[in-house]
């Protein structure tokens, strides 16, 4: 706890009844030096002369360490004669991050991420228990990324600014000593792994090397393919990853009713692979996205629907398009314009035109169809 009671003050106080608890015969605060009690002295609830209450006691250390100028706050009694006490609460000061340096061999991380793991920045206070957190976290991090035996220290010197030190000690890596990929045949190679064995097990590469595993099956057709989480076996400095794969049905797209923009473009801006899973929902997003790409080329009746037929051995997406009457724009008039040009306001709407146009696609064709 960042606040701290004396517990021999406390547990007196817990025991006693109330005629028995002794009598406050003065109340001090102990401060750093050089620091003015201002109006700390307000905040004090234990009043002298009367009998003392851990009920005030508390509430003054809550009180006094909300201020902010308490790095903890610790009460006391002391005997004052004839069975009073004096209550003292002492306020040792705020201990705080002035800087943090990196010591020893940080790779594969270095000092600049070191010090994001431990998140000790500057002017952070240094809690008890705060040292220790820190140094897990940065040890956290170095295991992510195939340093399991790192070992971190985490130091300070000054007061009430410390210097902080963090002392890396990266001990040897963990290295992939195989890589198998279950149940993903029929996809090829669609489905293989960039991680090799000798790598070192680098829990971040691994995700990334997942996400691109999913992303390629899909960009193949296989849109239901469900990539299960890594089974890793880790002995010593040995790791050995499997990974699990249902690639499911692979899934092809029919257009019917496209005349103006060829099948693969379509494909595209389709875009049934970015989609997490292929559902009703989904199959309608895709339907809309395709609608606005032909009303954004000129078809403002353009209709889309998209449905999942069965067919043996797969599965099929039937999209059939209406495209409609396509739309050409032969004058721009701006009526009851005065403050602004014509030619001012139409610079205007032509860059907010270009903002909602769909990216260019590559395609030759597709400067002489938008002109």
């Amino acid at each position: 706890m960042p606040g701290a009671l004396g517990l021999a003050l406390l547990v007196a106080l817990a025991a006693g009844a109330p005629p028995d608890r002794p009598r406050v015969a003065a109340v001090r605060l102990e401060l750093p030096a050089g620091e003015a009690e201002g109006s700390l002295p307000a905040l004090v609830a234990v009043r002298p002369g009367e009998p003392l209450s851990p009920r005030d006691v508390r509430l003054t250390v809550q009180r006094l360490f909300s201020t902010g100028r308490c790095g903890a706050v610790v009460a006391r009694s002391e005997p004052a004669g004839d069975g009073a006490v004096e209550v003292v609460f002492a306020c040792p000061a705020r201990r705080v991050v002035a800087s943090v340096r990196v010591e020893g061999a940080p790779a594969p991380l270095d000092a600049e991420r070191v010090r994001r793991a431990a998140a000790l920045e500057a002017g952070a206070e240094l809690w008890p228990g705060r040292l220790e957190e820190a140094a897990e976290r940065v040890q956290a991090a170095y295991a992510r990324r195939g340093w399991r035996s790192a070992r971190v220290e985490a130091r300070a010197e000054g007061q009430p600014g410390a210097e902080v030190t963090l002392a890396v000690t990266p001990g040897a890596p963990t290295r992939v000593q195989s890589v198998e990929v279950v149940g993903a045949r029929r996809a090829g190679t669609a489905a293989s792994l960039s991680i090799r064995p000798g790598d070192v097990l680098d829990l971040d590469a691994v995700d990334d090397d997942l996400r691109g595993l999913r992303g390629r099956l899909r960009a193949a057709g296989w849109l239901r393919a469900r990539v299960a989480d890594p089974e890793l076996r880790i002995a010593g400095e040995r790791a050995t990853l499997r990974v699990a794969v249902e690639p499911g049905p692979r899934v092809a797209v029919r257009f019917a009713g496209a005349r103006a923009f060829p099948a693969a473009e379509l494909s595209e801006r389709l875009a049934l692979a970015s989609e997490p899973s292929l559902d009703a929902t989904a199959l309608a997003a895709a339907a809309t996205r395709l609608r606005g790409f032909y009303r954004s080329q000129g078809f403002a009746d353009a209709r889309v629907e998209a449905d999942e037929v069965a067919v043996p051995g797969g599965a099929l997406v039937e999209v059939r398009i209406r495209e409609g009457r396509r739309y050409r724009v032969r004058a721009v008039t701006f009526a009851g314009a005065v403050a602004r040009s014509p030619a001012w306001l139409r610079a205007r709407l032509d860059e907010a035109l270009d903002a909602l146009a769909p990216p260019p696609t590559g395609d030759p064709g597709e400067a002489e169809r938008l002109a």
